[in-house]
């Protein structure tokens, strides 16, 4: 009975907050819908427990029919992915982050943004190649088509790859625990750079701890796993986080005759790779990289007098709940239930391994600063549910004889995952006119400032072309602002600002840090009454 109480923490839990005068930023769903789904399955996890043995029989036939039909059902899911693609964009950058995507590649080609070089390449490739069917107004489709595609690479390997034993296919069934987190709601069209680093993740998995059980020779591991955090470094900063991992590979596989040889091998390629890759974007590639905007330069820390903090701890633990309930559920079961399994699975070499990998992004999750605020902050500090999901995931397969036990939770969870998304998928129609709008404003400028942005030095471009945007952009939207006192004034002040950048550019003060400095201060004063103004009042004249 112990075991029943436990494992009804996520429905109380759910329903304890469903109750909440003010709603958490993860509870946005119908509150009649919430309740009554959760009783439903909860009154079927009772069902479980008095019922055990027949309905494990049911459940074993249910797995049978899902496994024979994988295909079906993989196919009926991304189907279902595509019609309800995530659109909402309160969630991640929104549309600050489509704008910077829209403004550089056209007019630099591609955006390649320091901290998630290859992320945006692809976004701005994916543009490039819609472009040739003429969707080139709105890149929110671009973003689109890298999560799906991202997703579909996903939904293959947990259909046919994931399983490591002789018949290496996934039970579909305990796949639940990847598609019910909502970690991969970046795999619904989300517009966002995590949706291929998040693949990756899963895949370098999946791959490093195949080559542990297959006893791969230490020296072509730790230099497989190098090149594959390499790789991901490019992909996003947020993988250099794995070093973390590469360290535990390192200690675990390394003979120790061996060992110092193998940590400067494998700095040494992995750095020359990334040093080689670097060099060339920030000192010869055109534009080269703006380093002024890059968290490499200037990383967003959480503050140190607050890293420990109350609010901090509150903000780890909502993303936990969000993205890995039911596999932090699995563990602590095991833990309190059946210690002496959750023991022999963790002596286990490729397990230690993914609890390395979580260790990486916890650590992630505990000093980077969500700067934004939830829920716009969601993904950024949540990287683990991979990882816990992969545990969850071996942990199951490996003693099936406790499935029953969690069938509740996981249709549970799966079924709120397919709510959250039909939820997600509305956008709301005045986000919608902005998004529209910026679009409009981006391709305007680049019209009349092609020319010029392209006879500058190439260290200068990004910068210029980003700073110069804001102006021009800050002033077209105020310009389209309901009336209100102050409204001719900030006008005025953000086009003499606009006019100050393009003649300390043209006399070459942008370099003169004194300068630019004290330019940066009075801009940002300005951007502050300007982003005020914005959240006072409303946009009355879209027509201009």
């Amino acid at each position: 009975m112990n075991q029943f109480f436990f494992l009804s923490i996520p429905f109380i839990l759910t329903l304890l907050f469903s109750f909440l005068p003010t709603k958490l930023w993860f509870d946005y769903l119908d509150q009649t819908i919430v309740i009554s789904v959760t009783l439903f399955f909860f009154s079927f996890h009772a069902l479980t427990f008095i019922f055990q043995r027949p309905l494990a029989n049911t459940l074993s036939s249910f797995e049978n029919v899902l496994n024979r039909n994988r295909t079906l059902v993989l196919l009926g899911f991304f189907l279902f992915m595509l019609c309800f693609p995530f659109r909402n964009l309160n969630w991640g950058d929104g549309i600050i982050l489509l704008e910077t995507n829209l403004l550089e590649t056209e007019l630099f080609g591609s955006q390649i943004a320091m901290d998630e070089i290859l992320e945006t390449i692809s976004h701005s490739l994916a543009f490039r190649i819609l472009s040739i069917w003429n969707f080139d107004d709105d890149n929110r489709y671009a973003y689109q088509i890298v999560s799906f595609l991202s997703g579909a690479i996903f939904l293959a390997f947990l259909g046919w790859k994931l399983n490591s034993g002789p018949q290496k296919r996934t039970n579909l069934f305990e796949s639940i625990l990847f598609l019910g987190s909502s970690g991969f709601l970046v795999f619904f069209g989300y517009a966002e750079n995590y949706s291929i680093l998040s693949l990756f993740i899963f895949l370098f998995i999946f791959y490093v701890r195949q080559w542990i059980q297959t006893d791969l020779s230490p020296n072509v591991l730790l230099i497989n796993s190098t090149l594959l955090v390499t790789l991901g470094i490019y992909l996003h900063l947020v993988s250099g986080f794995l070093i973390i991992s590469l360290f535990y590979l390192w200690i675990e596989f390394s003979p120790k005759n061996k060992r110092w040889n193998d940590l400067i091998k494998c700095s040494f390629i992995g750095g020359i790779i990334l040093l080689l890759g670097f060099c060339y974007l920030l000192f010869l590639h055109d534009p080269t990289l703006d380093r002024k905007s890059s968290h490499l330069l200037h990383p967003p820390i959480y503050p140190w007098k607050r890293l420990i903090s109350l609010n901090h701890l509150t903000e780890i633990t909502a993303v936990m709940w969000y993205n890995s309930r039911v596999p932090l559920l699995i563990l602590a079961y095991f833990y309190f239930f059946e210690r002496s399994i959750l023991k022999s699975f963790f002596q286990k070499k490729e397990n230690k391994f993914i609890l390395s990998v979580i260790v990486s992004f916890l650590v992630n999750g505990f000093i980077i600063n969500p700067m934004l605020g939830f829920p716009s902050d969601w993904d950024m500090i949540g990287f683990y549910w991979i990882p816990f999901a992969f545990l969850g995931y071996h942990l199951l397969t490996e003693h099936r004889f406790l499935i029953i036990k969690f069938a509740s939770v996981l249709l549970f969870t799966f079924t709120i995952q397919i709510l959250q998304a039909r939820h997600l998928n509305y956008l709301d129609e005045a986000k919608n006119k902005e998004v529209l709008l910026t679009q409009k404003i981006v391709h305007e400028y680049v019209s009349e400032n092609r020319i010029k942005i392209s006879g500058l030095p190439r260290t200068e471009k990004k910068f210029y072309a980003k700073t110069d945007f804001f102006f021009y952009k800050s002033i077209q939207i105020s310009r389209r602002i309901c009336e209100f006192t102050g409204k001719n004034e900030l006008i005025n002040t953000l086009q003499a600002l606009q006019k100050e950048f393009q003649e300390g550019t043209d006399t070459g003060k942008l370099n003169d840090k004194i300068w630019i400095k004290d330019f940066l201060t009075k801009a940002t004063i300005t951007n502050t009454a300007y982003i005020k103004s914005l959240k006072e009042y409303n946009l009355c004249h879209l027509e201009l």
